[in-house]
């Protein structure tokens, strides 16, 4: 059976919204988390992330956007973080993700990225997200181009950091002149808050250029401890 153990085996969170990339570091050793949000641009969502970490080696995930699901169009993804090496504030892990569509107007997508964080000097910290995405449409699969996504952080105190992060696309297929490279970039920015030692409100706000639009992002992450 399993039974929640109790807020003092939760841990401190390890969030990866509201930014584009993913932390190399994986949720704290067998210790459940969720991650709730809404996003406001050119669509409303309400990102939802469970994930889990198996003895701190591999972190299981299940994503899907609550706002969808009473049109059927949750958007949901399955995926895994798997640790492959972490030490002296250097964090590195390979990312495996796949939508799952639920009706055929909802597409495939495919992500293999390797996913890097590290500790610069004093309090800023940096990130970096690349690899290969894939697509689908009943037809067969077909790549997608290359993701590259950096990420600066800076972390004033214990309880509050800043980011900022640049995300763009290469090698789309189609996809050869200046412009086109140029719309598959995205800017943003936010900030985390340590709220409690388990729960981290956090916000954001960016310019998505294939959309041309702004967007914001606001929500909490938490650490619910393990499950026995």
């Amino acid at each position: 059976m399993l039974l929640w153990m109790g807020i003092a085996l939760a841990a401190s969170p390890t969030p990866d919204r509201p930014s584009v990339s993913r932390s190399g570091s994986l949720v704290a050793d067998d210790t459940l988390e969720l991650e709730l949000g809404a996003m406001w641009g050119a669509v409303r969502t309400v990102p939802t992330t469970l994930k889990y970490s198996i003895d701190g080696v591999v972190e299981p995930r299940l994503s899907a956007n609550l706002d969808g699901i009473a049109n059927g169009s949750p958007m949901m993804q399955a995926g895994a973080k798997i640790r492959l090496m972490e030490k002296r504030g250097d964090a590195l892990a390979l990312w495996a993700g796949s939508t799952v569509p639920v009706h055929g107007g909802e597409p495939w997508l495919g992500e293999i990225h390797m996913l890097f964080s590290t500790d610069l000097a004093g309090d800023l910290g940096f990130g970096l997200n690349a690899g290969l995405d894939f697509a689908g449409d009943g037809g067969g699969v077909t790549f997608a181009g290359v993701p590259l996504i950096g990420l600066v952080s800076l972390t004033p105190g214990s309880r509050f950091s800043v980011f900022a992060e640049l995300a763009g696309r290469a090698g789309v297929p189609g996809c050869r002149d200046l412009g086109c490279l140029y719309s598959q970039i995205t800017l943003d920015g936010g900030v985390y808050l340590s709220i409690t030692e388990i729960l981290t409100l956090d916000g954001g706000v960016g310019w998505s250029l294939p959309t041309q639009q702004p967007y914001g992002t606001l929500g909490l992450t938490a650490n619910l401890g393990r499950l026995e």
